[in-house]
């Protein structure tokens, strides 16, 4: 561990079961990360350490440390009488004349995003310690985020996207794609090998990818929606956003009636309808019809030929004019004798 001009007490009392309560930390108006910025402010830089005392104890201070492993390679002190002292990496960037224990950083940079923990000492003589907490200081550096969608008439029934994306440090985390949540979040997206990722001297990542094409056909959700997401994940795999876009077509939750699945010496003619993307029958010049025949030399033992379906537009069944559903073995045709 570093070494300081100064003790600071970071051992945690195990099984206090009164007394001092410390933790968890967080970010001022419990904000998800601290942005990078030319001036700090309290309002953005603030760490808290949230304790509670009994009623005949008092603080005598609170101790901060700033994490690289197992060393502290930055720590601060604040007492009620003698107020703050810093060393390490958080020497000169701290707020030293606040009233409170608080860590505010007066000053950003990239090192001092990280894992922080807390301290308090009571007068008494009681040391607990906060759980560590990671910090994430990110720097967007730039507002820039182009993306492009296109429906793409050469190929029937796809979407055709393009994104290039700002800088971020620390790395992004990006994700596109069509997004379902009755299929569970996203089910088709932009793979690892087409995102193309630009690394920059300060370590910031920007991300882009060119004319990804997603397809829609019987088997694409009724929900679906294309989704963007842009963040930082951070060690313990949760996941801070920066910007998210969601673009939702109207053609992409259309429902129909599906086609039929062409039986054997059965023919379907369809009219008054248009065929979507998942081959179903929707509203053109009318409710969507079928003329069901068999070819010659075969018959229908159920019905008869030809039979005029309609599509029902709550049930999305072919129903008769009657209103009567058709089963395939209504529709079946069989070899004359």
């Amino acid at each position: 561990m570093a070494a300081f001009p100064f003790t600071v007490p970071l051992l945690a009392i195990i099984g206090v079961t009164a007394g001092v309560q410390v933790g968890p930390i967080h970010l001022i108006q419990n904000r998800t990360y601290i942005a990078y910025e030319l001036e700090s402010s309290p309002q953005l830089s603030v760490i808290q350490c949230p304790y509670t005392l009994q009623d005949d104890e008092t603080v005598d201070f609170i101790s901060w440390a700033l994490w690289s492993g197992e060393d502290a390679v930055g720590t601060y002190v604040w007492s009620p009488v003698e107020l703050g002292k810093s060393n390490g990496s958080l020497s000169g960037v701290v707020n030293e004349n606040r009233e409170d224990g608080d860590l505010e950083l007066i000053e950003l940079r990239y090192d001092l995003g990280g894992y922080y923990s807390c301290s308090v000492t009571t007068t008494t003589g009681e040391v607990v310690d906060s759980e560590k907490w990671e910090v994430l200081i990110i720097d967007t550096t730039s507002g820039e985020l182009i993306m492009i969608f296109q429906d793409t008439f050469e190929i029937p029934c796809t979407f055709n996207t393009s994104a290039n994306l700002y800088a971020v440090f620390p790395e992004p985390t990006a994700h596109a794609g069509l997004y379902s949540e009755t299929s569970g979040g996203f089910y088709d997206e932009v793979t690892d090998s087409q995102w193309d990722k630009v690394l920059y001297e300060n370590t910031s990542v920007a991300y882009s990818y060119r004319n990804v094409l997603f397809q829609f056909n019987e088997d694409t959700p009724y929900d679906v929606v294309f989704l963007f997401t842009y963040g930082v994940t951070k060690s313990d795999g949760s996941y801070i956003p920066l910007t998210e876009i969601v673009t939702d077509e109207i053609d992409w939750h259309f429902r129909g009636c599906p086609a039929m699945l062409n039986v054997t010496s059965q023919v379907e003619e369809y009219s008054l309808g248009r065929k979507t993307c998942r081959n179903e029958y929707i509203p053109r010049e009318g409710v969507p019809q079928v003329n069901v025949t068999c070819v010659e030399g075969y018959h229908s033992e159920t019905v008869v030929t030809p039979l005029v379906l309609f599509c029902d537009s709550e049930t999305f069944h072919w129903v008769t004019e009657d209103g009567e559903n058709m089963t395939d073995v209504d529709l079946q045709c069989l070899a004359d004798e």
